[in-house]
């Protein structure tokens, strides 16, 4: 886990510093994601996907490349998590995320309200009822 943080803190640094297109780094990140989907519950890798999913000018490309390349399975399995629920919760407010119809129908379809109780759940619940 520690190499996982120290590069997740790297990506974060080079992401906030970089004054070029992004996508080798956010490729990066899912490279993290997809070796060990557990990771999104980090702090560090949650502090990072926060900043990647806020940044309005990043924030499309990056979920792209999350529901591209993650399997759609590990992504409705970060819900049962509180920060992977508020990693899942961004990809699906966003209404140009490929994917995203797909992703809200199965999350849907799965008993979020069964998942542990967690600020992130309940988030993701309230946008799930309301959408």
């Amino acid at each position: 886990m520690l190499m996982e943080n120290t590069r997740t803190l790297l990506l974060n640094n080079a992401i906030n510093h970089a004054n070029c297109d992004l996508a080798v780094l956010f490729t990066a990140i899912v490279d993290l994601l997809e070796s060990d989907p557990s990771i999104v519950e980090s702090t560090t890798m949650h502090i990072l996907m926060r900043n990647v999913q806020g940044n309005k000018d990043h924030q499309l490309q990056f979920n792209n490349t999350v529901v591209s390349k993650i399997p759609m399975d590990d992504i409705i399995n970060w819900a049962g998590t509180n920060r992977g629920a508020f990693s899942v919760l961004r990809l699906v407010e966003l209404k140009d995320t490929d994917k995203r119809d797909e992703l809200v129908s199965q999350l849907k379809q799965k008993d979020v309200n069964s998942f542990q109780q967690s600020a992130g759940r309940d988030k993701l619940l309230e946008f799930l009822n309301s959408s």
